[in-house]
């Protein structure tokens, strides 16, 4: 076997395997019920993190609640500071979509936040994604 062979030969053997794997994920990714907690944040402003004794680039930064979510229904409102999820220091916006994204819908979460100045903690009942989400590919949660 020449050196071509032996690299066509193994690039199969990789394809084949990275082909395995992503077809398992597919399989379980459909089977479950993603959790979905509907707002949209961003990331906290560094005066406002100062202020509220908030690690640097620390929390996540509610811009929208949606309606009916599990996020109003809960009480979280337009710039509250989510900053813990499931006793989880949450690091920006992005980790706290990857930390819901790790629960099923029907889950119980708690977060702590800080709104209108005052932290406290409350539990939120996670639902299961929206259909006319479950598509869309959403930078926060």
């Amino acid at each position: 076997m020449n050196y071509n062979q032996i690299i066509r030969q193994r690039t199969k053997c990789i394809s084949l395997l990275l082909f395995s794997i992503y077809g398992i994920s597919i399989s379980i990714a459909k089977e479950s019920k993603q959790a979905w907690l509907g707002v949209v944040t961003a990331k906290v402003e560094p005066i406002l993190a100062d202020q509220l004794d908030l690690p640097q680039g620390a929390g996540a930064a509610v811009k929208l609640v949606i309606p009916d979510s599990p996020a109003s229904k809960a009480g979280i409102k337009k710039h509250d500071i989510i900053f813990e999820f499931n006793g989880n220091q949450i690091a920006s916006p992005s980790d706290l979509s990857s930390q819901i994204s790790k629960q099923q819908g029907g889950e119980i979460a708690e977060l702590s936040i800080i709104q209108k100045g005052s932290k406290k903690t409350i539990s939120v009942s996670l639902t299961e994604r929206p259909k006319h989400l479950e598509d869309k590919e959403e930078q926060s949660d």
